[in-house]
């Protein structure tokens, strides 16, 4: 990967954990289903796109 293209992985992937953390903070996940998997989840969705 190139320098730059991992700039751009790096930014993607914190504000992918900025998000899930501001609205897990703010209550927003207020369902029956472990939040800990669901980010898990985004994380391999993330992961599956990096190797498209």
């Amino acid at each position: 990967m190139e320098p730059e293209e991992t700039i751009h992985v790096v930014r993607a992937f914190r504000a992918i954990g900025h998000g899930f953390a501001t609205l897990e903070a703010a209550d927003a996940f207020a369902m029956e289903v472990d939040e800990d998997e669901s980010y898990q989840r985004l994380v391999d969705f993330f992961l599956l796109g990096l190797k498209k």
